[in-house]
């Protein structure tokens, strides 16, 4: 017999993917406080939303790169159906995950096949059938992508069409990731007539018989904005699509979304760290409504190992024992930055409460390191996205610094640039945000080995990345994601800060935003928000 999960059951794909910390509570989901609940039948169907996001639609490729991620995820769920689901319907921002088009799914007990049993309701918009060819169609395109969606799939060797509607994945090595990767956009299943026509870019364009989503793009702009209008027909999940129309506009500056809404310019804003007492502030008053989240991503300090000021592992331990997250978190971001200690943030597997940094705050003693370590004066530029959260922090960062000595030279860019400045010119260090991510294997590749690719050269971390990407036993798992952790922590190769909280105001009508996905990651899936 396999390892698998069927519907029935109250998500067994847990005990594959996630640990047992849980789905459904308000730490674990995001939401903090919130405004705006209601039922689908409550909606008006003829409404429509204008939602003012921080970052504009860079291209609706599922499997490209930009998109790919969940922060651009909030472009391409409307339009495209997933295999599995982030969190649940009742709570898309539970850690964990749910069946989408696949019904159920399961590992042979060798761990090298990974079967998935689809739904037999759903077709594209153009009529047909989103069967097991289709799957295999789009998983073959995702795997080939060069970006995220591709290296989530990098284990699997090939895929076949059972029959109609059983997909198998046969994969070099067991992975445990699967599940949760395939809720993303590598498991976006697109039409294999819009794949197959070379004429296509869906960076620029996106037919409306592409996706099988409750939504199909009606206008694009890259880099500006998109309109979704709700699919004709009658959608397979009742409760999803229930706004007439979705306008999504990148607004970078804060201070304009937010006189955007007072004017009704928008909708709905999305509120940075900054920002979020300002929607509490416009909700008070009963005219908007107002959800704060505690996100999935932490702001930490990224270091290469190799540079000349950072080389020394001395000397990042003395560096992160002069992080003063508490003052940074409840000062600098007037307490709108949660604290964290560690790699893995509340409510994803591998986080320990237990867990004891050995670089605690102590300014005299990482001073006194810093001198042992012959880096008295030490020197050494930064970089970070300009203009937002790191900024702020980075700003705090040099000002605690100083009193023991250290000058950090702190460049912004945009943010868009910021991880390839950090990557491929000279900084040895960088703050920057940690994508959010349900599983823990997606989230260290994001964290450690993509933001800092010289931590491959770090044997042990590489070992027990693949180890635990290769566990399908959700304890057995944990115990290797905190052993990752306490690697990353004693080599102080990252050093975490604070987990950032966001917030997302809106106009007093908007129903079910209770049920507004990927807050965890500073963006917004409306599949269930509505308006009355």
């Amino acid at each position: 017999m396999g390892r698998g999960i069927r519907t029935s059951a109250a998500f067994a794909a847990a005990a594959l993917v996630l640990a047992a910390c849980g789905g459904g509570s308000d730490d674990d989901n995001g939401g903090s406080s919130s405004s705006g609940s209601g039922s689908a039948a409550e909606a008006d169907r003829s409404a429509t939303l204008r939602y003012a996001s921080s970052t504009a639609p860079p291209g609706l490729d599922p499997h490209g790169s930009i998109t790919a991620g969940l922060n651009g995820s909030q472009y391409i769920f409307p339009v495209y159906d997933r295999l599995t689901m982030l969190g649940t319907p009742d709570d898309p921002n539970a850690s964990e995950v749910s069946p989408m088009l696949a019904e159920s799914w399961e590992y042979s007990d060798d761990g090298l096949q990974f079967t998935l049993q689809l739904r037999e309701d759903v077709t594209f918009h153009d009529g047909s059938p989103v069967n097991a060819e289709a799957v295999k169609a789009s998983l073959e395109r995702a795997k080939r992508s060069t970006f995220q969606a591709g290296a989530a799939l990098n284990r699997v060797e090939s895929i076949e069409a059972v029959d109609e509607y059983t997909v198998q994945l046969n994969l070099s090595a067991p992975d445990a990731t699967l599940p949760a990767a395939l809720a993303t956009g590598s498991g976006a299943v697109l039409n294999p007539a819009v794949i197959n026509d070379p004429g296509v870019d869906l960076n620029l364009e996106v037919p409306p018989e592409a996706g099988s989503g409750p939504y199909v793009v009606s206008a694009f702009e890259p880099g500006v904005s998109v309109t979704f209008d709700r699919a004709e027909g009658e959608y397979w999940d009742p409760e999803a699509g229930q706004l007439a129309q979705i306008e999504i506009v990148g607004v970078a500056e804060a201070t304009t979304r937010i006189s955007g809404l007072q004017a009704g310019d928008y909708d709905m804003i999305f509120l940075a760290s900054l920002q979020v007492a300002e929607g509490e502030r416009l909700a008070a008053n009963g005219q908007f409504t107002n959800l704060t989240a505690v996100s999935r991503t932490p702001t930490a300090i990224f270091i290469k190992p190799d540079s000349p000021e950072l080389g020394d592992q001395a000397v990042r331990a003395a560096l992160a024992q002069a992080v003063d997250r508490e003052g940074i978190g409840e000062g600098a971001l007037n307490g709108s930055c949660d604290p964290i200690d560690q790699l893995y943030p509340e409510g994803m597997l591998g986080h320990d409460e237990d867990y004891e940094n050995p670089y605690a705050y102590d300014p005299d003693a990482a001073q006194a390191a810093l001198e042992e370590a012959g880096a008295a004066d030490l020197s050494f530029g930064i970089v970070y996205p300009a203009g937002g959260t790191q900024d702020t922090i980075t700003t705090a960062l040099q000002g605690g610094l100083d009193e023991i000595g250290v000058t950090l030279e702190g460049q912004g860019v945009p943010p868009a640039e910021s991880i390839t400045v950090f990557n491929q010119q000279g900084f040895p260090a960088a703050t920057n945000a940690i994508p959010g991510e349900v599983d823990p294997a997606l989230f260290t590749t994001s964290a450690i080995f993509s933001r800092t690719p010289l931590a491959a050269d770090d044997a042990e971390l590489v070992a027990l990345a693949d180890e635990a990407r290769a566990e399908l036993d959700p304890d057995a798992r944990a115990e290797l994601y905190q052993q990752i952790n306490e690697r990353v922590m004693e080599q102080a190769i990252l050093i975490p800060i604070c987990t950032a909280q966001f917030g997302y105001a809106g106009a007093g009508d908007i129903v079910g935003l209770d049920r507004l996905g990927l807050t965890y990651a500073a963006a917004a899936d409306f599949r269930y928000v509505g308006r009355s």
